[in-house]
């Protein structure tokens, strides 16, 4: 049963600081009444329903069917979530929600009509695998917080769309426009420059002859592990994942790239499956799936795809803040291994152990001689 603390929450929770709910009760009301009276202007509330002005007589006594006690908190492992189901499996785990987990499910859509009336960033439509999301967040905070993400996502495909609509018009008015000059035997005044245009496709196909060039005069190499998964949340995961990506395109602009492996990369973890939305399957399969492996010789890079090669550096370095020594040279004959870890809520020495037990070299950058 509600309260009149529990209506106060609520307001306050969703920033109703313009809302003030004036009710006459009278001295002949008793505690029954003032719980039922209190039901009733949460769920208007909620609703966002005009409050009839003989509210205290009223006997509208329909109560949301959710209970605080059984389904307050859902876990992962009680509905067994996992972040990579998408479309018909997403859909199926819905169906196959248990009794209390669909009660809260009921809940959260009608809080989202809520804050959609009440002019909240909620986007137009929730796919299936978002309310699981939703359903695994137990705060209102960290909801709101998910609901804006979804908002402002929506936004921005709406405008990259429209971005690309006026593309496409701009590419055939200039494309008639050729056409027209050919027919007309002026294409001459058209062209600016005697220099070839390079295009989307051709610049990748000379940034991967300059990497195969590169690999054959003076290969280097920088490894980045990816073997903890298991310390990390969603959310630093998919941070790891945005950052590798951006470390992928500044490589394409480089003039000197590099060979960037990804090293302990399972594919069947989250971080495979966000990497798979941007990078080519392909690619990450054939380039970038590699392993630090102890055995049978210590120090050595394992290429799954080709078992029978291996790449034996003279010398692994991996690099690490919690090192002691500092990196104050940079040789040729060396692989360096970045750890792909990001524990800024909980730092925790993984790196360091996993070095301590593989008997791997380990430094760090002179980073606070430089950045402050």
């Amino acid at each position: 049963m509600y309260d009149w603390f529990d209506i106060l929450d609520f307001k306050l929770k969703f920033g109703l600081q313009r809302l003030f709910v004036l009710v006459y009760l009278s001295d002949k009301l008793n505690e029954y009444e003032m719980k039922i009276l209190s039901r009733q202007l949460l769920i208007r509330i909620r609703l966002n329903l005009n409050l009839p002005k003989n509210a205290k007589h009223t006997k509208y006594v329909e109560s949301v069917n959710y209970n605080s006690k059984e389904s307050d908190t859902i876990t992962r492992e009680c509905i067994n979530y996992d972040p990579r189901e998408r479309g018909e499996s997403a859909i199926k785990k819905i169906e196959n929600l248990p009794d209390f987990a669909k009660k809260r499910l009921n809940y959260l859509k009608k809080e989202t009509e809520t804050l959609r009336a009440l002019d909240e960033n909620v986007p137009d439509e929730i796919q299936p695998h978002n309310w699981l999301k939703l359903l695994v967040t137990n705060t209102i905070d960290g909801r709101k917080k998910l609901l804006h993400y979804l908002f402002v996502t929506q936004i921005r495909k709406m405008k990259a769309s429209e971005k690309k609509s006026e593309i496409a018009i701009k590419t055939a008015e200039k494309k008639k426009l050729v056409n027209e000059l050919i027919a007309t035997g002026e294409k001459d005044k058209y062209i600016k420059s005697i220099l070839p245009q390079v295009y989307g496709n051709m610049k990748n196909m000379i940034h991967y002859r300059r990497i195969s060039w590169k690999n054959m005069t003076d290969p280097k190499e920088i490894v980045i592990d990816c073997g903890y998964e298991n310390v990390m949340n969603e959310k630093e995961i998919s941070n790891l994942a945005e950052q590798i990506i951006i470390c992928y395109a500044a490589n394409k602009k480089n003039l000197e790239p590099l060979r960037i492996i990804l090293c302990r990369l399972s594919q069947e973890g989250y971080l495979y499956f966000c990497l798979c939305k941007y990078i080519p399957v392909e690619i990450i399969e054939t380039l970038f799936t590699f392993e630090i492996c102890d055995k049978p010789v210590k120090n050595w890079i394992v290429d799954f795809n080709k078992r029978n090669e291996f790449i034996q550096p003279k010398k692994l370095i991996y690099l690490s803040p919690d090192a002691r020594d500092i990196l104050r040279e940079i040789s040729r004959d060396e692989i360096y291994v970045i750890g792909g870890l990001i524990d800024k809520l909980n730092p925790n020495k993984h790196s360091l152990a996993y070095c301590s037990e593989n008997n791997i070299q380990i430094k760090k950058l002179p980073l606070d001689n430089y950045v402050k």
